[in-house]
């Protein structure tokens, strides 16, 4: 029936086309489309089937808290590669690049796919303590990780020509790199001949003036990430809170992002009102909610999904 009403429209808006003097017909046609209009969108779901994915972690003296938070919810990450069957490769660094150890040199062995248990591996790994400087330069990290002479060396068998790149950097504090966010984002997509395989993400003190608190009980406020979201939003990646008392979403996102897919779908034209949207992923309707299921974000015009109501490929 509603197919066989848009087609009545159409005839209608014909014969309009041959009177174009009919008045009072053009304000009926009008009201007829505001109240019967009906907009249909689409959106198809892709994924990098090889990823290697670099983490750059904080250990200065405020991170105990974050780093626990990581190490908590990387089933929320991991989980959703292994859901993929991604062939990934996880190397971690920290921002300390006043401690030659460190400085850009991977803290353990690249976990890779053929791991057999790549959760433990991580664990061991991400857990870097607090004693690190407080000078915290994560571009100058990522930067140091993926050139020479580390590439060949320290930190050889990580980066693959034919895989996706994904970078994550976790800190409560702003970079204080040499580099600055255009000139490193300009550096690291060129990194890929598509720069859209190459995204650069960042769970941080909420960008503005004042940061944010840690809902933990650390007494801790992160610095507002201003130049980490700045360097983002030039590199495909996304910024989660640090923050937030939702790790294991933020984890999720972040691995969505990584895995080449969206859980955020902009919309072409504003809908007349939320409830006018029906959402349905493979024909099956999804439900309005925030656990397992979508929103609306008016700010972005966009459908944001979460949990396990995040489309697959």
């Amino acid at each position: 029936k509603q197919g066989e009403a848009l087609e009545a429209l159409s005839s209608f808006r014909q014969a309009l086309e041959r009177d174009l003097h009919n008045e009072d017909a053009s304000k009926q046609l009008t009201r007829l489309l505001e109240k019967d209009e009906l907009f249909e969108e689409a959106f198809v779901q892709e994924y990098f089937e090889e990823v290697d994915v670099l983490w750059v972690v904080d250990n200065s003296g405020s991170m105990s808290s974050a780093q626990q938070q990581v190490m908590n919810n990387f089933q929320s990450f991991i989980g959703g590669f292994s859901a993929l069957a991604l062939d990934y490769h996880i190397a971690i660094v920290s921002t300390d690049m006043d401690n030659p150890a460190q400085s850009g040199k991977f803290v353990a062995p690249v976990i890779t796919t053929d791991d057999p248990d790549p959760y433990a591996s991580f664990l061991t790994a991400v857990n870097l303590g607090t004693c690190g400087s407080g000078s915290e330069k994560g571009f100058d990290a990522t930067y140091a990780a993926l050139t020479e002479p580390l590439l060949s060396t320290t930190n050889a068998d990580f980066l693959r020509e034919d895989a996706a790149l994904a970078t994550i950097v976790v800190t409560d504090e702003d970079d204080d790199s040499s580099l600055r966010p255009g000139n490193f984002a300009s550096w690291y997509n060129g990194l890929k001949s598509d720069p859209d395989r190459a995204t650069f993400s960042a769970i941080c003190g909420d960008p503005g003036f004042t940061g944010c608190l840690d809902p933990f009980g650390t007494g801790v406020i992160a610095s507002p990430g201003n130049l980490y979201v700045d360097a983002v939003d030039q590199t495909s990646g996304i910024w989660q809170s640090i923050c937030t008392n939702a790790f294991d979403d933020a984890l999720q996102h972040l691995s969505v992002t990584a895995a080449g897919m969206s859980y955020e779908f902009a919309l072409s034209r504003d809908p007349s009102s939320i409830a006018s949207l029906t959402v349905s992923v493979d024909g099956t309707e999804v439900p309005y909610a925030l656990n397992d299921g979508w929103v609306y974000d008016a700010d972005t015009n966009s459908v944001v999904f979460n949990g396990e109501a995040i489309p697959g490929p």
